[in-house]
């Protein structure tokens, strides 16, 4: 089974430990990645609530022209399921991501013992 080790370069692992090794770039980016998703549709102080706001939303309606799209139920949930997939994707790459840097942490305890 292949792993991220097979698919980036030596240089590329280098740069991404550094980016796992830095927490507050791994929250923005995790932030940016995530944002429509998880930012759409939350209530927030002084904002009118806009239910619109929200991906679920998307599939049953343009909101910027109100326009229904005809969409059966089954097929709704196909993407919806779709979206919650991807969701999950994300977070498994970032997993994957502080897996790498906890592998590189631990290499370097055992290569010093004096630390």
């Amino acid at each position: 089974m292949k792993t991220i080790h097979d698919v980036i370069s030596e240089k590329e692992e280098i740069e991404l430990k550094k980016l796992a090794d830095n927490e507050t770039a791994m929250k923005a980016l995790k932030k940016v990645l995530l944002f429509d998703v998880y930012d759409s549709g939350r209530l927030k102080p002084e904002v009118d609530p806009d239910p619109t706001k929200n991906f679920c939303l998307s599939f049953l309606y343009d909101p910027t022209t109100g326009q229904e799209y005809r969409i059966n139920d089954k097929e709704l949930g196909e993407k919806l399921r779709a979206s919650l997939e991807g969701i999950r994707m994300v977070q498994s790459a970032f997993n994957t991501l502080e897996r790498i840097n906890k592998q590189e942490q631990e290499k370097d305890k055992e290569s010093n013992p004096a630390r």
